[in-house]
């Protein structure tokens, strides 16, 4: 199933396709972004096309966060609400999302529906 929403991300200048492999709240998804100009030669960030980072449906959010943070995981992204359009839903829902780097510098990312 290929979704694609470029308006959510209009604001941020980035075109987006969401590519999910099974139907479901907690089916996983790639997305795939691109960010208008040349490449940077740089590895690729979360703006950037390409595979930028990983993420992965929990249903303890805040708990996670507290134990990475205690582990001394770099948090990029603390933990926000953000509308569930965001994720191919139907509008007005919410999701708790947060973004950290593993050891090796590649970026995660944890998301819970909320309610």
């Amino acid at each position: 199933m290929v979704h694609e929403n470029p308006c959510i991300l209009e604001y941020l200048h980035i075109r987006a396709v969401y590519l999910k492999c099974a139907d479901g709240p907690e089916a996983g998804f790639v997305v795939l972004s691109e960010k208008p100009g040349a490449p940077s030669g740089r590895p690729i960030k979360i703006d950037q096309l390409g595979i930028h980072h990983f993420a992965f449906w929990v249903s303890d959010l805040s708990e996670r966060v507290e134990r990475l943070k205690a582990a001394g995981v770099k948090i990029l992204v603390g933990p926000y609400e953000s509308d569930s359009i965001a994720y191919g839903d139907a509008p007005d829902k919410k999701v708790l999302t947060c973004l950290f780097e593993d050891p090796d510098g590649i970026i995660l990312q944890f998301d819970q529906r909320l309610g």
